[in-house]
């Protein structure tokens, strides 16, 4: 599932990541949504992205986080309380990075959940700037 998220199913990504989550102690449940989610792709295998370039649009990144989310107050279990954040980055319209992950910090916040993820798509998007302007220099000349 790994593959397909990262090379052709971007929309997956969250479900992929919450069925690896639980690949050290599997339960009923897993199973039962690791082979619904096979079922899924399986079923959509002939659906495709079709991706337009839009010479107007440039560099966008978009950014949301969940604070949380999957919190079991009858567990103790810490990796519940971690929120989740996710980004796209795109250029011309087109995805270049797409990525969807638990927060490694304790979000106290639903406010301090989406700075965490937008620190983070930062720190992806910085190099993609200096690339992208680096390559239009040297179309330049």
């Amino acid at each position: 599932m790994n593959y397909y998220e990262k090379c052709s199913r971007p929309l997956i990504s969250y479900q992929t990541h919450l069925c690896a989550r639980f690949v050290e102690s599997p339960k009923v449940e897993h199973g039962e949504a690791a082979r619904w989610l096979g079922r899924y792709v399986r079923g959509t295998e002939d659906k495709e992205i079709i991706y337009v370039p839009d010479r107007s649009r440039g560099l966008e990144v978009y950014v949301d986080a969940d604070f949380a989310g999957n919190y079991d107050y009858s567990d103790t279990n810490v990796d519940t309380a971690r929120s989740r954040h996710g980004y796209i980055i795109t250029y011309v319209g087109m995805p270049i990075v797409c990525k969807s992950q638990l927060q490694t910090e304790i979000a106290l916040s639903t406010t301090e959940a989406e700075y965490t993820g937008l620190s983070y798509a930062l720190r992806e998007v910085i190099p993609v700037m200096n690339l992208i302007n680096e390559m239009k220099e040297k179309k330049r000349e």
